[in-house]
């Protein structure tokens, strides 16, 4: 995604792209929500998935934001506060468990330190 000024580009086509995929993950994740142990794997799998591929847990505040502003850009006049909440909340809801499952990953690798420390005791 670009960025300019800590701010995603709304015409960048990576952003495009995954919002597209972000929209089925929130589908996915309504289907899911009379099984909430289901949607907290599925929501902590995402999160490993976004570590995995070295995306900083900061990039999901601004896809958030990004989000928010195109929902409320979409909507317009129509755009009520309850609205904007409703969306703040299910996003930082989700963005929690994704940030709990990305933590993990980081638990489950060594860190650099052992690594360093492993090698210099060869």
């Amino acid at each position: 995604m670009q960025f300019k000024d800590g701010q995603i580009l709304h015409s960048d086509n990576v952003f495009k792209a995954h919002s597209v995929k972000f929209v089925n993950a929130v589908t996915d994740s309504i289907e899911l929500l009379d099984q909430p142990e289901k949607l907290k794997k599925v929501l902590n799998e995402l999160g490993s998935l976004h570590e995995q591929k070295n995306i900083p847990i900061s990039g999901f505040t601004m896809f958030g934001n990004a989000f928010i502003a195109t929902i409320q850009q979409i909507l317009d006049r129509e755009c009520s506060i309850e609205i904007i909440n409703f969306f703040s909340l299910f996003y930082n809801e989700g963005t929690n468990l994704m940030v709990e499952g990305y933590k993990n990953v980081n638990k489950s690798r060594p860190s650099m330190y052992n690594k360093v420390k492993d090698n210099s005791s060869n």
